[in-house]
């Protein structure tokens, strides 16, 4: 008889080929998924791995008992040919009389067995939905917060507390899957100033996390009645970037920039018609509630989401100080009392803002982001040069940038009070006649950006390659050093 040690059976679900047993994976990966539990679907046997049992027991409420622990220890006690377990030791494919542990509490065993095969195919596709719902719990926190701030610079605590939330929700929505009862979600409020990388830190580690998610601005929005954006088309928006697919879209992210645009101003009539009136609309958002999208058409069960709301916030600093230094004078008042900012903002610090109580009260994580300094300028600035340096790499250039240069650019970024949007934009204007020099399809080459922003560009000489044919252009004025 042949070794069957190293045999395999296909799962019923996730159609791969898995080991036997648990020990068969020791060679291998443990974390590799291995065969569970026996079935018999179509006049076919086969076997539900230990990556699918949680998600079939969940389909077809259905219970499992494991007398023996693993698939292929033989509860006899013969440790569990291929024979015991429904195969032939001669051909995998063969099948026999299977056993089975599976014990049901709301379907019968004759049930689960006689599944038509149009029955196991949709079984095939709500196992890839589920699992592209949630194959983002497979990755550690620590992974995913390197992995985002590859882009996002010097905001570390906020990004730990916006991937803390996505991950909880997440959580939260497999154990409402499985049958738990529902958690409240926690929804984030980021504050920071314009260009500290907002939007940025949102849409990063959404797609890191490997969640669908859209962005809306909250400036259009107005309560229902008037000309104006509304919270459906919010909705749509998310579920336009699943292309259609309700359950990944109910499942994401909904992104609302410029929040603090929405904060209660009443008029002379004491009407609130972007204000207060949209915060109470906007809190379908927040709770679970189902919303009508698509021209009534497509109901939106908007309890699994994860509502991101941020703006600058101006003037909320002044609300923080007011309320700091009420408490810090008189008696008792600490001598080396800190320089208030926005990281010490309070739900009452918003609501007097101009937030309802309601709403706040929805938003249990308030991320302040860090102001830029000049080494988080100097990091972006690199980070944009590495993308600028793909486009010379393409047409066979090195790209040499004098760190001079960098540093007098993050000097006039942080003057300019426009954040990191105005790095690409000075390195745009720097780089354009570099860059339309090498577009013309010459041959490779060398380009150096000095410390004043002049340019020199070493060609190939196409008649004789070993001659460098140098092209000068003026540098920018502006970053010339006058002497002294």
């Amino acid at each position: 008889m042949r070794d069957s040690s190293n045999r395999r059976v296909r799962c019923f679900l996730c159609n791969q080929l898995v080991p036997r047993s648990y020990l068969d994976t020791i060679h291998e990966d443990e974390d590799t998924p291995y065969a569970l539990v026996t079935l018999r679907i179509s006049n076919k046997f086969g076997c539900i791995c230990s990556g699918c049992v949680t998600y079939y027991a969940l389909k077809m409420g259905t219970t499992f008992e494991f007398s023996s622990g693993k698939y292929g220890d033989n509860p006899n006690g013969n440790n569990g040919s291929l024979s015991d377990y429904g195969f032939s030791d001669d051909d995998d494919e063969t099948p026999s009389e299977a056993s089975s542990s599976i014990s049901t509490s709301e379907t019968t065993t004759s049930t689960v067995l006689s599944k038509s095969a149009e029955e196991k195919s949709q079984d095939e596709k709500d196992l890839e939905l589920f699992r592209q719902k949630y194959d983002c719990l497979d990755y550690s926190l620590d992974s995913l917060t390197a992995l985002v701030e590859k882009t996002v610079f010097g905001q570390h605590e906020a990004v730990k507390k916006f991937l803390y939330a996505l991950y909880f929700n997440q959580m939260a929505n497999l154990m409402e899957d499985l049958g738990d009862d529902p958690f409240k979600h926690k929804h984030i409020m980021l504050i920071g100033g314009t260009g500290v990388g907002k939007t940025l830190l949102a849409t990063t580690a959404a797609k890191a996390f490997g969640v669908v998610h859209s962005v809306s601005n909250a400036t259009p929005i107005t309560s229902a009645g008037y000309i104006g954006d509304k919270v459906e088309n919010v909705l749509e928006r998310l579920l336009d970037a699943t292309n259609g697919n309700i359950e990944l879209a109910q499942n994401g992210v909904v992104i609302l920039d410029e929040i603090d645009k929405k904060r209660s101003v009443p008029d002379g009539s004491g009407r609130d018609v972007v204000g207060k009136a949209v915060q109470q609309e906007l809190l379908k958002l927040l709770e679970p509630s189902i919303i009508w999208i698509k021209h009534h058409t497509i109901p939106f069960y908007t309890g699994n989401l994860t509502v991101v709301m941020m703006g600058a916030f101006v003037g909320l600093e002044d609300i923080i100080k007011s309320r700091s230094k009420s408490t810090t004078i008189g008696f008792g008042a600490p001598k080396n009392a800190s320089k208030p900012s926005m990281f010490q903002v309070t739900p009452d610090d918003l609501i007097e803002y101009g937030f309802i109580p309601e709403m706040i009260g929805r938003i249990p994580i308030i991320c302040t982001l860090s102001d830029l300094t000049h080494s988080t300028v100097v990091d972006i600035i690199y980070h944009h040069l590495e993308r600028y340096n793909k486009f010379f790499k393409v047409k066979n250039f090195e790209l040499y940038f004098n760190p001079h240069l960098v540093n007098k650019i993050a000097d006039e970024v942080l003057e300019s009070k426009t954040g990191a949007r105005d790095v690409e934009v000075r390195l745009d204007e720097i780089l354009r006649p570099a860059l339309y020099c090498i577009f013309q399809s010459q041959p490779d080459g060398v380009c150096e950006i000095g410390e004043n922003g002049e340019i020199n560009i070493l060609l190939h000489n196409k008649k004789n390659p070993r001659i460098l044919e140098t092209l000068d252009f003026p540098p920018i004025e502006k970053y010339i050093e006058e002497d002294e």
